[in-house]
């Protein structure tokens, strides 16, 4: 753990002062009772009169971090009874940032934006410089942090990978999760994503080898097998049903898609015998667009011939001939 400041690391002094900021940095502006802080310190063999060795370590981190602070503003390490707090704003601590930059790139990931979501979750990784809390394994409540904030980096690896599958960046994806893959056998989202990206670089026996091997890992270890999810995959790459890359905008369909200089059809000898179409009133139609019906004629005038007379109240039959059932294609 480190403090820097001015573009200088400051020195926090020996492991159990360390301990003390980094208690109070995983509970950031929570006051932590003093009590707590001694036991979790000392454990089972504390010092003689150790709330006063505690006083003297927070007196020294006072000493350092305080050089950071302005003219008139409070310790960033404060006494709060019952304990103290450590005054930082979340933006200054980079687990807490890491934390907020994970989630937006999760919440733009869910709304599709694959690119944003993508260079926020890269953000977010640059802060990443190794295991968190590893100097303090002598102390629970750190080790669960740092199992906590590795679980969000893996969440983070998975996120980011999702939206560079759905970028087309498959190659540079199987990379990166081959390696975490070796690491993290169980993790099943992460192995399917990659899964889908060897199936996208045509290496599906690769994929299928890595399903059989997680499958397996997955029943000796924990008595369970593959989620639905990564069956699903499994199954989609044995059909060759998996999509073989990012999905690219849909056509528009040829119903709306935009028509240009569009000549209408011929008038068939029948049609020249006909009258212009009127409207309601009797005046001439306003001609239409480009129609479904073009080229069957013959047809529509069947179809508006049996709409006037349901208007007017006379059977269809009486004012058409018969339709042929064969269809007219």
């Amino acid at each position: 753990m480190t403090a820097r400041y001015d573009g200088r690391e400051l020195p926090l002094g020996p492991p159990r002062r360390r301990a003390v900021l980094a208690l109070l940095l995983v509970r950031l502006g929570r006051v932590v009772p003093t009590e707590v802080l001694v036991e979790e310190l000392w454990r089972d063999e504390p010092p003689r009169g150790p709330v006063g060795a505690l006083q003297s370590h927070v007196s020294h981190l006072r000493r350092v971090l305080d050089v950071t602070r302005g003219p008139g503003e409070p310790s960033l390490v404060r006494h709060r009874a019952p304990g103290y707090v450590l005054g930082l704003a979340p933006e200054q601590s980079d687990a807490h940032r890491f934390e907020r930059l994970v989630g937006e790139g999760r919440r733009l990931l869910g709304r599709r934006d694959a690119v944003a979501a993508r260079d926020r979750i890269a953000e977010a990784l640059a802060l990443w410089q190794g295991a968190p809390y590893t100097e303090f394994s002598a102390h629970p409540v750190l080790l669960d942090e740092r199992g906590r904030l590795e679980q969000l980096r893996l969440t983070a690896v998975e996120t980011g990978a999702e939206a560079r599958l759905a970028l087309g960046a498959a190659e540079e994806v199987a990379a990166e999760l081959a390696r975490e893959a070796r690491r993290h056998p169980a993790r099943e989202r992460l192995i399917g994503h990659l899964m889908t990206a060897l199936s996208q670089l045509g290496r599906q026996a690769e994929a299928l080898e890595l399903y059989e091997r997680t499958r397996s890992h997955l029943v000796e270890e924990f008595g369970v097998d593959a989620a639905a999810e990564l069956q699903r995959i499994h199954t989609a790459i044995l059909r060759q049903e998996l999509d073989d890359g990012p999905v690219a905008e849909p056509p528009v369909p040829p119903a709306v898609r935009p028509v240009v200089a569009v000549a209408p059809p011929a008038p068939t000898p029948d049609d020249a015998e006909r009258p212009a179409p009127t409207g309601a009133g009797g005046e001439a139609a306003e001609p239409a667009g480009p129609s479904l019906f073009a080229g069957r004629a013959r047809e529509l005038r069947l179809v508006t011939r049996a709409a006037a007379a349901t208007d007017t109240g006379m059977s269809p039959a009486s004012s058409a001939p018969p339709v042929s059932a064969r269809p007219a294609y």
